[in-house]
């Protein structure tokens, strides 16, 4: 005897719903696969609609209204499997907050702190989170940074934070391609644990150029000196220096090649061009030029810098809030290795990073962007449930770093009692 439009319901809510012919004296076993998950529905047969010979019957009023129950409830749990199978697939699609939506209350216990007491108190709300593997930041680096910021699963490129180019996501660790930039060196004191893979301190970057930065601090360096490279390495962006010791990230800083339309020598230009990697809210820089002369060069970029502050989209302050995000999060208590701390001397043995006076700077200077805080929520929703603080509330740096430099407005020379201390 065979049937027709049989409902198949597993046991143990394993369910699955299928039409066609089967034969009543078969064991049905199926199996439902959905990338790394599957469902196996052992099944038990319900009879519908069956065919005898040359006569129809159908089934009793009784059977017909539990085959329709049977139906809701399989669909639903079938809707829910697959929704988990996705969520494995896709941790960005969690709909889990862990706190991060609601930016007020994650800070409510540092209200009117400062110093000491409040960088203590941050790293007690930021210190206890979710760990990746170093494996899984590639995949998290392909969200996090991706060339169109609105919908980075549909993205084909990332960001690089050095050189501010859209390259494929597919070139990620190959010679020619990115790779995984820790802006607090690893060699300052990321042994093991979870600072060595925290997202908040890790970005796409050209494989060269990461190279050329290599465990540098970040810094100024003086243009006047011989030794001070603009930029840093041919594949960084324009306006990159670096020295001995230090490193100076990009501006993004806009050149003139969109508004004149012609090739500058001295400068390497870069433009807003509209692309599968932009949005209306985000540029993506294009190359279009080469440095021909470098005296000239360093002319023109001054200019520049005075025309043009008005549309100066930094990414200085994005580093300099990363870095003092690693001070906090791991400054009292770092698993597996010596706490972290930010200084104006900076010290390989000592793990100290700097220029703690020139990340200050940089944070002023430079506000958190739309990007910047966008990244900030999905690292803390999708992948470590935590947050930067400095990106939420940059103020903060101030409050727990005290800036007294002789550039500051409010500097006074200390006194006598206080060299003594």
């Amino acid at each position: 005897m065979q049937f027709q439009g049989l409902l198949f319901t597993g046991c143990c809510s394993n369910l699955l719903v299928a039409d066609g012919r089967y034969n009543l004296t078969a064991n049905p076993s199926f199996t439902l696969k959905h990338k790394s998950s599957s469902l196996r529905a052992h099944a038990a047969l319900k009879l519908v609609h069956f065919q005898r010979s040359n006569s129809t019957s159908t089934c009793p009023r009784g059977l017909l209204w539990r085959w329709g129950v049977s139906k809701v409830i399989s669909i639903y749990l079938l809707c829910c499997l697959n929704l988990v199978a996705l969520a494995q697939d896709y941790p960005y699609l969690s709909t889990s907050s862990y706190g991060c939506d609601d930016v007020s209350s994650y800070y409510a216990s540092v209200k009117g702190l400062e110093g000491k007491a409040l960088k203590k108190k941050l790293h007690s709300v930021i210190s206890k989170h979710q760990s990746l593997s170093y494996k899984e930041v590639w995949d998290a680096l392909k969200f996090l940074d991706a060339a169109n910021v609105d919908r980075p699963q549909a993205s084909s490129g990332i960001v690089e934070i050095y050189s501010l180019r859209a390259v494929s996501k597919d070139l990620a660790g190959k010679p020619e391609g990115w790779n995984r930039e820790h802006l607090w060196p690893r060699s300052y004191g990321l042994i093991s644990g979870p600072s060595l893979t925290d997202l908040h301190n890790i970005r796409p970057a050209d494989v060269n150029v990461n190279s050329s930065r290599g465990n540098k601090y970040y810094g100024e360096c003086n243009k006047k000196s011989i030794r001070c490279l603009k930029p840093a390495n041919k594949e960084a962006a324009f306006d990159t220096e670096t020295d001995k010791e230090r490193w100076t990230p990009p501006t993004k800083l806009l050149c003139l090649y969109h508004v004149t339309k012609f090739a500058i020598p001295g400068c390497m230009l870069w433009s807003f061009s509209k692309s599968d990697h932009t949005t209306s809210s985000q540029a993506h820089w294009k190359h279009v030029g080469e440095t021909w002369n470098k005296n000239l060069a360093s002319i023109f970029l001054e200019l520049i810098d005075l025309s043009f502050s008005l549309l100066d989209l930094q990414v200085r302050g994005d580093i300099a809030r990363a870095i003092m995000y690693m001070a906090v999060c791991y400054g009292l208590h770092q698993p597996g290795g010596q706490n972290l701390h930010l200084s104006d001397s900076p010290s390989i043995e000592n793990r100290e990073m700097g220029i703690l006076s020139t990340l200050l700077k940089w944070n002023e200077v430079d506000p958190p962007s739309r990007e910047e805080k966008l990244r900030n929520d999905r690292v803390c929703k999708f992948y470590q449930h935590n947050r930067n603080p400095f990106v939420d509330h940059p103020e903060y740096a101030s409050l727990i770093w005290k800036r007294v430099t002789p550039t500051h407005q409010n500097w006074r020379f200390p006194a006598k009692k206080e060299l003594m201390k």
